[in-house]
């Protein structure tokens, strides 16, 4: 279908989304298709979860501006429907046709102000491959490796790209500075609520969007998405994004891809320029605009985003997305506003899946994704025994780690030298064994929160108390073990032992009573 003479890619109709079909193989489809045939898919499925989360946020960004919905009315219709709309979104991307097109001459996502520059490997828009500064991640190239990629991969890749992008050094524009801010969604985790298909996915993500009633928050009139804007300078912008739409589509590098010239082979993506491109004003919070972050207080009280951690499973960050706390994802709030209305029903538990990734200021370390089935009590505000159960349960798990951890330390205090200690109290030393202790009991968790959306609130307390004492026993006996032998290692061990077990009691008794630990 590709049309090489022509020299154009319309995302519109070419293949090049990926997605999982609900009844057949993974294939990749073209943007109107994931729309209009999005209740014959299951899913989108992306090589990486940064990809895979940039396509939901162009997908609604398309959705909000074709249909809305103005209101929960306009909402429970899209819901009732077997079908997202399809004649509402064929008439809108037909009227925005020529900037879907990757190679026109207003490209997509794309600045051509850029073309006076020199263009560098491809493999800059792939975290995981060696180049520049970036080093080799999870392929098994280097910066010397010959890279071109496909018209498809580039695709995804560029919106990921602004999406995700870590700040730091960049190429930069004749005469402007190098450096660049993080993309949107750079060190935050995006959290979603998953359907049965992706148009139930799209749909439960897809928040009230009028803007001329300032809806969503921090959403004005002029709002519009990348492709309705005019193409943005070569030379970097300092804004405040005008609404969710913007925000959804925000350019947040200047970016221009070579293509390959021989008219007899398919075209490829043989290079890219890469530039600081918009960044949010100082007085802009994302806050103010964004839907899908979950929101946690630091230790210095600041508040910050959550983020996925490759040491930190999800579900011991479920507070984050309580609404009665305020710092839940604006969808998940959406959510229990339509159920409360009646527009839609919560079910008994609701899958929220979470995609981001890990880096070390300018360097990528991991990228994750993460599923987690969160009981509905969590998504209304107000006090509750299922709320407070579960809140008592995080607590107590990690007041107990924290019990374990110091044990630990005890224990290798007895035995190493003051230097030692202090050189280890620096790297924020840890016992390894504390993996066991949270592998242990991830499972007891999901029985857990099953437990509490069944309103079966004792039983659940019950068995996270067993399941808390199982996993802190076996993991401080394999701390222990770690002791020299000898007869002061044997009383070293054993007033290590009764203090352990001392206060592991003091934290079950008090989970069992309802105190706070």
């Amino acid at each position: 279908m590709i049309t090489v003479a022509a020299h154009t890619f319309n995302l519109i109709d070419e293949p090049w989304i990926p997605v999982q079909q609900c009844q057949g193989p993974a294939q990749e489809v073209s943007l109107s298709q994931a729309l209009t045939q999005a209740h014959t898919l299951d899913s989108i499925a992306a090589d990486t979860p940064t990809v895979t989360a940039a396509l939901h946020r162009l997908l609604l960004a398309v959705l909000h501006r074709a249909l809305g919905p103005p209101d929960q009315a306009a909402w429970k219709r899209l819901w009732d429907a077997e079908t997202l709309p399809e004649a509402a979104i064929t008439d809108y991307l037909a009227g925005w046709r020529h900037r879907f097109d990757l190679l026109g001459s207003e490209p997509f996502y794309q600045c051509p102000d850029l073309a006076r520059l020199t263009f560098g490997t491809p493999a800059a828009l792939i975290p995981s491959m060696a180049s520049g500064s970036n080093v080799t991640l999870f392929d098994h190239t280097t910066a010397t490796t010959p890279v071109a990629l496909t018209l498809a991969e580039a695709a995804r890749r560029l919106v990921a790209l602004h999406a995700f992008d870590l700040g730091g050094m960049k190429t930069p524009f004749p005469g402007h500075p190098k450096s660049a801010k993080d993309g949107p969604c750079a060190r935050s985790a995006i959290i979603l609520a998953a359907g049965a298909t992706l148009r139930e996915t799209l749909l439960l993500n897809l928040v009230q969007y009028a803007p001329d009633r300032e809806r969503p928050l921090g959403t004005r009139a002029q709002d519009a998405p990348a492709w309705e804007s005019d193409l943005p300078p070569g030379s970097p912008r300092q804004r405040v994004p005008r609404g969710w739409t913007d925000w959804l589509t925000w350019q947040s590098r200047r970016v221009l891809l070579q293509i390959s010239a021989d008219p007899d082979v398919e075209p490829k993506v043989t290079g890219v320029a890469i530039c600081p491109g918009d960044a949010p004003h100082p007085a802009f919070q994302p806050r103010d605009v964004e839907q899908q972050m979950a929101y946690i207080e630091a230790k210095d009280g600041d508040v910050t985003t959550l983020r996925l951690n490759p040491h930190r499973t999800l579900w011991r960050d479920s507070m984050a997305l309580a609404v009665r706390e305020d710092h839940a994802p604006r969808t998940l709030e959406w959510l229990y506003r339509l159920d409360e209305s009646g527009a839609f029903t919560l079910p008994e538990l609701v899958p929220v899946l979470a995609f981001g990734q890990t880096a070390n200021q300018a360097k990528y370390i991991a990228w994750r994704a993460e599923s987690l089935p969160l009981p509905p009590q969590l998504l209304r505000p107000g006090d509750s025994p299922g709320l407070e159960a579960l809140r008592s349960a995080l607590e107590t798990a990690e007041h107990i780690e924290a019990l374990l951890i110091s044990m630990a330390r005890w224990l290798r205090a007895e035995f190493k030298t003051d230097k030692e200690i202090k050189d280890e109290a620096k790297k924020g030393w840890r016992p390894h064994q504390l993996d066991t202790y949270w592998t242990a009991l991830t499972p007891a968790f999901d029985t857990f929160v099953h437990l509490l959306a069944s309103h079966q609130h004792t039983h659940a307390s019950d068995l996270w108390r067993q399941r808390l004492h199982s996993a802190a026993t076996t993991t401080f006996a394999a701390v222990i073990a770690t002791a020299p032998s000898g007869p002061r290692s044997l009383t070293v061990r054993g007033r290590i032992t009764n203090t352990f077990h001392h206060r592991l009691r003091e934290h079950l008794n008090a989970l069992a009573s309802g105190e706070r630990p």
